[in-house]
């Protein structure tokens, strides 16, 4: 049977259920409503899976809760990866966008909001990928170039398995060549 933990009444489950509807992020409201529905008296397992969360976070978020009150409940900052961007390279970007496209190479006088909404709107989902993983997808861009590469160096495979086979050989970087004398192998005698 799980141990029972003491949770803070600070706010009641019904303020607990309305400050979560003025929040923004959804793993702190999801945090906020499974303590309301301890609160209302559901079992630790039950208000865990109503709020879509293990009873092991919902046990950590508790006890978040009792230390540092309602401010606990919201992420925490990741140390994640350090940014691509240098301070250094940041502001020549900004001077970039500052000075405006060059007329001769861009065709534009000056970056309008239609041109800066038609290229955020072309890429939105690897926008929003990237600000939900910080992954590019310049590996499997890479990947591809190399398919592209081999379908091309052959002009066609008669069936899909050689073509796996060689992007396999190709993406692996195998070295096959055949040993030769001046590779250091010892020349077999006759």
């Amino acid at each position: 049977m799980a141990k029972a933990i003491i949770i803070c009444t600070e706010f009641s489950a019904a303020e607990l259920r309305a400050k979560s509807r003025a929040e923004e992020d959804r793993r702190a409201t999801m945090r906020k409503l499974a303590i309301a529905k301890l609160l209302d008296g559901f079992k630790r397992a039950e208000a865990a899976r109503l709020a879509d969360m293990e009873a092991q976070a919902l046990t950590d978020a508790i006890k978040r809760y009792d230390a540092e009150g309602i401010t606990g409940l919201t992420d925490r900052e990741r140390p994640g990866r350090p940014p691509k961007f240098g301070d250094a390279q940041r502001e020549e970007l900004r001077q970039i966008v500052l000075a405006g496209p060059a007329i001769e190479k861009d065709g534009l006088s000056a970056f309008t909001r239609e041109d800066i909404a038609r290229t955020t709107q072309r890429h939105r989902e690897g926008i929003r990928r990237w600000f939900d993983s910080r992954i590019a997808n310049g590996l499997i861009e890479g990947l591809n170039s190399l398919v592209q590469a081999a379908k091309a160096k052959a002009r066609g495979y008669r069936t899909l398995r050689n073509l796996k086979a060689i992007v396999y050989l190709i993406a692996g970087k195998l070295d096959l060549r055949l040993p030769t004398r001046d590779s250091g192998e010892p020349e077999k005698s006759n």
